[in-house]
């Protein structure tokens, strides 16, 4: 079933931690599963209090709360501190891999139907793109700036001052939708505010100006390709930013409007109109 989700486009199961997709792709030996993947707290938590040992004394200490070593079969009794960090590790992959991997076989069997799996493993990236989980919070202003890149006129050129001033001014927008201050800004320029620019002020965040300039909420693990840039539009007929997907484009228009005064409700026509202000 799952190989059919893949093939027919569907939403993919991004669930798995960054080892568990290694071990998809490249098998065991690949795989570097780290402290921060151990899926029981309990376990987790000791092992973290294990690498902030400064003696033998602590470690010592430490393991003699550490029940959870008698249900792996094979660790010796006593750990010099000297192989402390091979001990974890022993200990990291047998909760993150081990522990699973009667399950994991039986998924990539399923992989294996309509040669889903040697896709996988032959594109390098595409597992983790499918399956590896990915923390929407991460997403943040700054670095929506850095994946952004304007395309500026040359400096020193008539248009450079204008863009700059313009592109300020969408750099403000992207900072008031991440610290929330967004609302208060545009009651401040904007007194006719309608319901429903009330309401959804609250929910925009930064995934919505990627969405809107290249139709996906999440930076794709390969990255974009092409890169997402800033083109700017100098015309006095137009105010409300525009977007080409098919080029991760966001176009911001340069006139004496969009110079003068504030922006912001522009750019929020546009997160909420996205599907006409988008060009597909």
């Amino acid at each position: 079933m799952l190989s059919m989700i893949i093939l027919q486009g569907g939403e993919p199961p991004r669930i798995f931690s960054p080892s568990i997709c290694q071990y998809m792709t490249s098998g065991l030996e690949k795989c570097t599963p780290t402290v921060e993947e151990v899926p029981n707290a309990t376990v987790r938590a000791s092992l973290e209090k294990l690498l902030q040992a400064e003696n033998q004394d602590q470690l010592d200490k430490i393991l003699e709360e550490c029940e959870w070593r008698f249900e792996i079969h094979g660790l010796p009794p006593v750990i010099p501190l000297k192989h402390r960090n091979v001990f974890i590790d022993e200990v990291v992959q047998y909760y993150v891999l081990v522990q699973c991997k009667a399950m994991l076989d039986q998924l990539l069997l399923g992989l294996n139907y309509y040669q889903v799996l040697d896709m996988v493993r032959a594109c390098n990236g595409i597992g983790s793109f499918l399956f590896q989980h990915q923390d929407s919070s991460k997403l943040t202003a700054n670095l929506l700036r850095k994946i952004f890149k304007p395309e500026f006129s040359p400096q020193g050129s008539n248009r450079r001052s204008s863009q700059e001033i313009v592109f300020t001014k969408f750099l403000d927008f992207i900072n008031c939708t991440q610290d929330g201050t967004l609302l208060e800004v545009l009651e401040e320029n904007c007194p006719d505010l309608t319901e429903e620019e009330v309401k959804f002020i609250p929910t925009l965040t930064p995934h919505h100006l990627l969405m809107f300039s290249t139709g996906a909420a999440q930076v794709p693990v390969t990255g974009f390709d092409p890169e997402p840039s800033v083109k700017f539009v100098h015309d006095e007929s137009k105010l409300i930013p525009s977007a080409s997907t098919c080029s991760n484009t966001l176009y911001l228009y340069v006139n004496e409007t969009t110079i003068q005064n504030p922006i912001h409700r522009y750019f929020l026509t546009a997160m909420m109109n996205g599907g006409i202000f988008s060009k597909i």
